[in-house]
């Protein structure tokens, strides 16, 4: 088990990464108005892992409220990204998915940060980053398990 002034400092490290993170998006965006906000990241990227989604179970996975994804939906719309249509298993309910225009600004954005995270770490092996991509993802497992068990 972690020692408690190791988990602190794991902690901290997250945050401080989340922070710098925001930052380098942040200064993209004052740079290229164009790069997207990290909230349409978010919401194109679920979109683009299935093949659509309710209102609602969006929502909860972005972990917004349905009048905040609402507005978002409505954004994305607007630039052409996504679709609401009628949910084929519910037609009283929408579902929203990504058009080809979505996920092609998808793929621009990730593009754009693959190559700047490049620029930021030039050192690094290609085995250190996949051991990180390792160690992320098992703390990923551990917090939906631990999660899923409690809720």
């Amino acid at each position: 088990m972690l020692a408690p002034d190791t988990a602190e400092e794991l902690i901290a490290a997250l945050r401080a990464l989340i922070r710098r993170s925001r930052s380098l998006n942040a200064r993209a965006r004052a740079a290229d108005p164009d790069v997207m906000p990290t909230w349409l990241v978010a919401l194109l990227a679920n979109l683009g892992s299935g093949e659509g989604c309710r209102l609602g179970d969006l929502a909860d996975r972005l972990g917004i409220t349905a009048s905040t994804l609402s507005r978002q939906a409505a954004y994305a719309e607007s630039l052409g990204y996504a679709r609401r249509g009628a949910d084929p298993d519910d037609r009283r309910a929408s579902c929203l998915t990504l058009t080809d225009t979505g996920a092609e600004a998808l793929h621009e954005y990730r593009s754009r940060f693959v190559r700047l995270l490049q620029e930021v770490v030039p050192d690094w092996t290609d085995e250190e980053g996949r051991d990180l991509v390792d160690r992320l993802e098992r703390l990923a497992a551990a917090v939906d398990g631990f999660r899923d068990a409690r809720l």
